[in-house]
């Protein structure tokens, strides 16, 4: 094994930070979640109290 088949980072260099593919769906379904269920089960989006927050 040489050294160019290092996968740790130099000495001192910042870890990078990992993949974060998720938080963007989490954020929109939060922010839309009523449209969301009204879209995809308008039978349920019918018996919820949305009033209830």
């Amino acid at each position: 094994m040489s050294a160019a088949d290092n996968s740790e980072p130099p000495a001192g260099a910042a870890p990078t930070p990992p993949d974060d593919y998720d938080s963007p769906w989490k954020e929109v379904s939060g922010r839309f979640f009523p449209k969301l269920v009204e879209f995809f089960a308008p039978d349920l989006y019918t018996v919820i109290d949305w009033s209830a927050g």
